[in-house]
């Protein structure tokens, strides 16, 4: 438990690192573009 953090970040490290493109979406874009992609 004394190293859990560092552990899943080691084995994570893809999950964890995000690198941001492109233009921010609002909220409603957002959810506008999730229901356009899996109606319902």
């Amino acid at each position: 438990m004394v190293y859990e953090k560092e552990v899943d970040h080691v084995l994570n490290c893809r999950l964890v690192a995000v690198q941001p493109a492109g233009e921010s979406l609002t909220l409603t874009e957002l959810f506008a573009r999730l229901e356009k992609a899996h109606p319902g």
